[in-house]
């Protein structure tokens, strides 16, 4: 399971835009995917991380399972991970940075983004308890 970590110092601001259909769609084991969602909740609810939901129309990431920016100090490293990881920096990166930039002008509130996370965990939860029930192991 990936785990996003406090950032570093106050200066370094992390920001997680999460398409909406993402809340929705299964990604293995429901207890698991519940536990991540509200590992993120957390963190937003403390201030460590900013949520924000993209509308499920935006073209956000085609053909991508996620794609990340990361700010160094005199460059911004973009990271494209599909089947193989791939690194762009400068001119090389500007369609990521357009694709970033209509996905956070499209995305809701913080605020609208930790509670979608909240609800999306107690779906994840419930779902994880009904789907042992009649289980002989559990």
């Amino acid at each position: 399971m990936i785990r996003l970590h406090a950032r570093p110092r106050p200066s370094c601001p992390t920001t997680l835009l999460l398409e909406e259909p993402f809340l929705r769609r299964s990604h293995g084991d429901p207890a698991a995917l519940a536990d991540q969602l509200r590992h993120w909740a957390n963190l937003a609810a403390d201030g460590d991380l900013t949520v924000r939901i993209v509308p499920p129309l935006v073209a956000f990431s085609p053909g991508t399972v996620l794609l990340s920016q990361i700010a160094l100090r005199n460059a911004t490293l973009w990271v494209e991970e599909g089947v193989v990881p791939a690194f762009a920096t400068g001119r090389a990166a500007v369609w990521r940075s357009r694709l970033l930039d209509r996905a956070r002008d499209a995305a809701g509130t913080p605020a609208a983004g930790l509670a979608a996370l909240r609800e999306a965990a107690a779906h994840w939860t419930t779902t994880a308890s009904s789907s042992r029930k009649g289980f002989p192991c559990t």
